[in-house]
Parts: structure tokens; sequence; C-alpha cells
């Protein structure tokens, strides 16, 4: 029987969104120096940090779902306030997939726990 394996999916897909936020904030930032625009260097460092965090949370929650899930809610906040600080709407969509990301795991972990009380499981 095929066992979907959420933490393992959950991981990756936390590991690829953090690698194009990663992007999008180092271009942000780079744009800010260029122009000497503080806001905007101050908004791709916040978004930078975010996707540091997101990365670790996704590469944590392939082993243990209980460590991924405060490093998502440690993710969602920054979000939420460098959004709120640098009006940008773009992070506020960012932390939707955050939100997401962060009850796929719980999903994940509930099921993994379910097959583990069934008797008969492998």
């Amino acid at each position: 029987m095929f066992v979907v394996r959420w933490k393992i999916i959950v991981g990756i897909v936390s590991v690829v969104f953090a690698t194009y936020a990663a992007s999008q904030a180092i271009a942000i930032a780079q744009a800010g120096v260029a122009n000497q625009i503080p806001q905007l260097e101050g908004d791709g460092g916040g978004a930078l940090l975010f996707a540091v965090v997101l990365a670790t949370a996704g590469i944590a929650g392939m082993w243990k779902a209980i460590i991924a899930l405060p490093l998502y809610a440690i993710t969602l906040i920054i979000g939420v306030l460098v959004a709120l600080i640098y009006q940008d709407l773009m992070l506020w969509f960012w932390d939707f997939g955050v939100l997401i990301l962060g009850a796929a795991t719980v999903f994940g972990a509930r099921q993994a726990q379910q097959r583990r009380r069934q008797p008969g499981a492998a």
C-alpha cells in the first residue's frame, strides 16, 4: 500500500518556497541599495529572514513535526510584521502559504499517529 509521507512533501515544498522567497528578497534589497531606498532594503532583509526561517522549518519538519510547528509560527509572525511595517502585499500572500504548510504538517503528523495506533500496522 502506498503511504504518502507528508513530512517529506511539506519539507520539500517549504524549501522550494523559501528559495523562491529568498531570491525575491535579494532582488528587492538590491533594488533598494542601488536606488538608495531604505524601505526596500529593510523589506528585502525582512523577507530574507522570513525565507531562512521557513527553510529551517521545512528541513526540521522532515524529522519532527513538533519542532517544525513553532518554526512555522515564528515564520508567520516575521512575515506578518514585515508585511505590516513595510506594507508588502506579496508577503501577505506568502504568509497564507506558511499557514497552509503548517496545516499540512499537522495533518501529516496526525495521519502518522493514527497509523501507529492501528493494530498490525508496519
